[in-house]
């Protein structure tokens, strides 16, 4: 019958592309790593090359292609020698191996656009971590997953995979039942002991701090401080709407401060369905990875789990009584729930709002918060100045968006947005060395 095995192929090296190549070197019979696509040339990329042995290598630079080939001894070795190139359209590269059944987009920041696109294009299943792709330029990757012959992209973010669970089975229960609210969760981050720092301290936090998340210790900087300003909600806000088509409406986050609830789905028959686990990126990776034909199981760790409420006489309709009801279903599973505070992260009221006005105006969003918090994280700007970039990029951008666009314009809308957002981030450093 041959190697039954599915080939994956990684973009990225990351917090999640590490963890996709642990999970395949502990499932040799079901995956075999074929191909990986990184920007930089780390240890942990050399140590998994030299045993998982895959096929095609792309790196980040000349110089790296080189060093690479030397550590991994392929002149002495031509046996299962990888082809390990340096190349701009890398990604594509790897994402488009003919031989390649999965797609692992593990990258972080809006680079992961086009290879998502290409790899959908020739077919493949792309478990997709990568948010910026789908909150980006979701109007174009999801009508294009539904035409014949094309690929599928699925969720990797613990939230957005919980959700579709939670949909999963809440429509196993009631095929008929709609979709009422999606629950959204965060932690909070670190900032949201009001204590320790209370909403003017917030001015002068450095990036250092924003790096000490407690519940996901193995995060990426920049998803860290994403989290600390809960512009990654945004993001995922989008995620939702376009993987399950949600109204914005009908997306509420909610802070829950274990980081034990990764997601809930009420549905209009009075079912609450919520996933409940531990703080482990493994879980969904492989629940991506198994739904590439399907064959996922119910529970992946002995604390993962489904929890099924009946809600039918709580009420939903506004915050407290959202808090009320999640208190009153999940306080047994030792949950405490809370609404986000908008005055400590505002860019939860205002970036929801701009997202319903849909178009460009998610790329611009998307664009304003990768810029700022970069800019933030260089020590341009203030943290709290991020929510300012954001929301004046919003304002710009609200005089020139596209309702409809194609892809073309979407790109142009990210070029727009940086443009502006890196205009505002000048004033505001200029300022800043004035006083």
């Amino acid at each position: 019958m041959g190697d039954q095995r599915k080939r994956v192929a990684i973009l990225g090296f990351g917090d999640i592309g590490r963890k996709t190549a642990e999970i395949i070197s502990k499932n040799p019979d079901k995956y075999k790593f074929y191909g990986i696509a990184t920007r930089s040339l780390t240890e942990p990329l050399v140590d998994i090359c030299k045993e998982l042995q895959p096929a095609f290598v792309s790196v980040g630079s000349p110089s790296a292609t080189g060093q690479l080939k030397v550590r991994l001894n392929r002149n002495k070795n031509k046996k299962n020698q990888a082809h390990i190139f340096f190349d701009e359209e890398g990604l594509t590269r790897i994402s488009t191996l003919p031989d390649v059944d999965i797609v692992v987009n593990a990258l972080s920041t809006s680079v992961g656009i086009c290879a998502t696109i290409e790899a959908v294009k020739h077919g493949k299943f792309v478990p997709i971590a990568n948010k910026e792709s789908i909150s980006i330029a979701g109007s174009v990757i999801m009508p294009l997953t539904k035409k014949h012959g094309m690929g599928r992209v699925f969720p990797i973010d613990s939230e957005i995979s919980a959700v579709e669970r939670c949909i999963s089975a809440g429509r196993d229960l009631d095929k008929d039942s709609k979709i009422q609210m999606v629950f959204l969760p965060s932690s909070g981050g670190i900032f949201y002991d009001k204590e320790k720092y209370p909403i003017e301290r917030l001015h002068n936090v450095t990036p250092e701090e924003t790096l000490e998340h407690k519940n996901w210790p193995d995060m990426g900087p920049d998803v860290k401080r994403y989290s600390a300003l809960l512009a990654n909600k945004i993001l995922e806000a989008l995620e939702v709407h376009y993987f399950f088509d949600i109204p914005f409406d009908n997306i509420q986050v909610v802070i829950e401060k274990t980081s034990q609830f990764h997601g809930g789905v009420l549905f209009s028959n009075g079912v609450l369905v919520s996933q409940l686990g531990p703080q482990d990126m493994k879980i969904p990776i492989l629940h991506s990875l198994l739904s590439y034909d399907n064959s996922h199981r119910k529970s992946y760790h002995d604390k993962d789990e489904i929890i099924i409420s009946e809600a039918r006489h709580l009420n939903f309709n506004t915050d407290s009584n959202i808090l009320s009801s999640l208190n009153s279903l999940l306080g047994l599973k030792g949950l405490v729930f809370d609404i986000p505070d908008k005055a400590r992260f505002p860019i939860i009221e205002f970036g929801m709002d701009a997202l319903k006005e849909e178009g460009t105006m998610h790329a611009a969003i998307t664009t304003a918060i990768e810029s700022s918090v970069q800019a933030f994280a260089e020590q341009k700007i203030r943290f709290t100045d991020v929510n300012t970039v954001v929301l004046k990029t919003i304002q710009v951008h609200r005089q020139i968006i596209q309702k409809h666009p194609d892809l073309d314009q979407i790109l142009s809308a990210c070029d727009s947005a940086k443009e502006t957002s890196s205009s505002i981030i000048t004033d505001i450093e200029n300022e800043l060395k004035i006083k």
